[in-house]
């Protein structure tokens, strides 16, 4: 075969050395595209790290103050509690304290009566002139009766408001030791263990002159309530 009848093909020609270049172009603006690509990628890939570093510390941050917050209250309402427990078993020691003291100031042989009703005459018995006043109380389906001097009778008058209204009870400590024998009250004191003394303004005198209107509007006040017997029998209400 006769090589001449080819034609030989020029690679060195315009239109070759374009179609080259164009390759050759392309190649490097996809390398650089793709450079580009992942510079990007890249780029973006940091941000969304530091995006998610910065999320993550301000959630830490948010996290850790909401966390503290709430320690704060914690402690605080601790606080609270525990200066109420506190209070609380100071006040219960304090009542415990004062009802020791009180109890302990009424003497070993006081006794507590709780009277059904009070008597008083305005001159003092008969037998004894030094007293003046009765409570009569019932045990066992009979009366006893324990005798109080005028200045006892005006102290009970003033601590029950003229009322003679002692349904808690009395305590009192007395002697046999007279003619007839009775039960005399030395000392009294009230249910709480305070000892019923009549205040200085309080004037017993003036108390038993007006006795048989303080008997008439007092339920604890027995019948003839500030009357010698013959002034009550002879009176018309």
């Amino acid at each position: 075969m006769d090589s001449r009848k080819f034609k030989k093909i020029d690679d060195h020609t315009p239109k070759n050395k374009k179609r080259k270049n164009n390759s050759k172009h392309k190649n490097r603006n996809y390398s650089r595209n793709k450079n580009n690509h992942k510079e990007t990628i890249h780029k973006n890939h940091n941000i969304h790290y530091n995006n998610n570093v910065k999320n993550y510390k301000n959630d830490t941050i948010y996290s850790t103050h909401q966390k503290r917050k709430k320690s704060d209250k914690q402690i605080n309402y601790a606080k609270i509690l525990g200066v109420c427990a506190v209070l609380i078993a100071l006040i219960a020691i304090g009542l415990f304290a004062g009802t020791l003291i009180q109890t302990a100031s009424i003497p070993n042989d006081a006794q507590l009566i709780k009277p059904v009703g009070f008597n008083l005459t305005p001159y003092g018995y008969d037998w004894n002139n030094q007293l003046y006043g009765e409570a009569v109380v019932s045990q066992n389906a009979t009366n006893d009766s324990y005798y109080f001097t005028l200045n006892q009778m005006a102290a009970l008058a003033s601590a029950s408001d003229n009322t003679f209204n002692f349904t808690d009870g009395i305590y009192v400590s007395y002697n046999t030791n007279n003619s007839r024998g009775v039960k005399v009250v030395e000392h009294v004191y009230d249910a709480k263990g305070k000892e019923i003394i009549k205040p200085d303004k309080f004037d017993e005198y003036d108390f038993v002159s007006n006795a048989r209107f303080t008997g008439r509007n007092s339920p604890y006040c027995l019948e003839g309530f500030g009357f010698t017997k013959e002034e009550y029998e002879s009176s018309v209400f």
